[in-house]
């Protein structure tokens, strides 16, 4: 039985906070350094902001311990479980659209990870179902990497 199918038994995702921030000069510096301080490797970030606030995705190494260190310091956040992909190739964007396309998937945003799995990017993916959408990729041949993949 191969890792992919597996893992796909078990179901690994990724997690990643998305941190209410305000939308000035010096908060986004103020959460990083939180988690520099604390040696929470982040693994990849994405940023949206309105007028008043801002939103900040985070994946972290370790996600018990982000969401303790957030909780002890009464920040506000939503946890989600993620899927991650390798990108073996440029043509592997355009796999993983067609697949989602093909399953009747939403894509909710995706961005890339700030890590190497294997020498090749990867990039984490917003879905309403997680599950579905990492045996869709699996399908179609991609490597579906989980928490346990990209933590140091």
């Amino acid at each position: 039985m191969s890792d992919v199918t597996v893992r796909l038994h078990g179901y690994e995702s990724i997690s990643q906070f998305s941190v209410i921030i305000d939308n000035k000069i010096g908060s986004l510096n103020t959460l990083m350094q939180l988690f520099h301080t604390h040696d929470e490797p982040i693994l990849a970030i994405s940023m949206v902001d309105h007028e008043d606030l801002g939103i900040v995705r985070i994946v972290p190494s370790y996600p018990e311990e982000v969401r303790e260190l957030l909780l002890a310091h009464c920040l506000n956040f939503v946890e989600k479980k993620l899927v991650g992909v390798e990108l073996v190739s440029v043509s592997t964007i355009a796999e993983i659209v067609q697949a989602m396309a093909n399953a009747r998937i939403n894509i909710n945003y995706i961005y890339p990870l700030l890590v190497q799995k294997n020498g090749f990017m990867a990039v984490v993916i917003g879905v309403d179902d997680p599950r579905i959408a990492s045996i869709a990729l699996s399908k179609i041949g991609l490597l579906v990497l989980g928490q346990n993949d990209l933590s140091r």
